[in-house]
């Protein structure tokens, strides 16, 4: 593999992934789409080919006859077949038995399936219970962050007199904004191609997934960095080496086994895409996204990062 200087760009890859990250992001944001699981509702499996437009805005009329406001109707294809998706609350049992029954009603009427035929799957979820899967996705999210924190920071208490190990954990969490935000993003473009794929459990698993990969590339390579640290100490204190040698050196040393091991990943999960179904193609689609915005990371924004704070502290001193 062709060596070329890394940090030395370190301004321009930070800059390009600062801008991909604020990208990204807001294509996840701008297309959100919540799914029944956090916002409660109702999801139908149909067997029948559906006008989406007549039955999306049909539905809206009814729904809104039978005193919802503000409903939220999408069809779709998933699966292989036609999904009906509805976002109201819908705690109460009694209004959760005339849903049903106006849905199947209104399908019948409409010739889409015959009685008794052709709903294949029906899951119905509470608001209340959508509220405690997202607040427990919250809590997920943010513990999962501030562990990884911690433990970056007690792992790397032995280049403290270079780097402060609680900046070293502070610039993992911000590269992990550009690991999630990039198949975030991704995600978010399918989601405006598709009304029926959304944001539900098994996007969340893989979002915590890549968090912990990605951190472990990241630290593979700061891993690297405190070892030619210690061992160039002199070397560094006598300027017969500079930080941009030594941080350019660490990459490139782990650089093989960074993306070895990337690819070798990779591998499955593509396989998981292809072979797989329904939500084991979300995961694997989301976690290869990831996979590839962690390998990127690691090599071009934490390291460069870390050198760019680095050199700051040092001008200010």
């Amino acid at each position: 593999m062709k060596r070329f200087p890394i940090i030395k760009r370190s301004g321009l890859w930070l800059i390009i992934s600062a801008i991909l990250a604020v990208a990204w992001a807001y294509l996840f944001f701008t297309n959100l789409n919540l799914s029944i699981q956090f916002t409660g509702g109702m999801e139908l499996k149909v067997d029948a080919q559906l006008d989406e437009s007549k039955v999306e805005s049909d539905l809206v009329a009814l729904l809104e006859e039978e005193g919802y406001t503000s409903p939220s109707v999408s069809v779709g294809e998933k699966d292989g077949y036609d999904n009906i998706l509805l976002q109201i609350p819908v705690d109460n049992q009694e209004k959760v038995n005339e849903l049903s029954t106006s849905i199947q009603q209104y399908l019948i009427e409409s010739e889409y399936i015959e009685d008794g035929r052709g709903i294949l799957e029906q899951a119905i979820i509470g608001a209340s219970i959508g509220d405690y899967v997202k607040n427990s996705t919250i809590w997920a999210l943010a513990l999962g962050l501030l562990f990884i924190a911690i433990y970056v920071a007690f792992a790397f208490m032995g280049v403290r007199e270079f780097i402060s190990p609680t900046v070293l954990g502070l610039l993992t969490l911000s590269t992990l904004f550009f690991d999630i935000a990039i198949p975030a993003g991704a995600y978010g473009i399918l989601m405006a191609i598709n009304g029926t794929v959304q944001v539900d459990t098994v996007f969340v698993l893989a979002i915590l997934t890549i968090m912990g990969y990605s951190i472990n590339d990241t630290i593979i390579v700061f891993d690297r960095i405190r070892e030619n640290m210690k061992a160039h100490s002199q070397q560094i204190a006598t300027k017969k080496m500079t930080y941009a040698q030594l941080f350019d050196d660490s990459i490139w040393q782990t650089m093989r086994r960074t993306i070895g091991t990337s690819l070798s990943t990779l591998l499955i999960v593509i396989c998981m895409w292809i072979f797989g179904t329904g939500i084991m193609q979300t995961f694997a689609f989301v976690i290869g996204i990831g996979l590839i915005a962690g390998t990127l990371s690691s090599i071009f924004i934490a390291v460069p990062f870390a050198y760019v704070v680095i050199k700051t502290f040092q001008k200010r001193q």
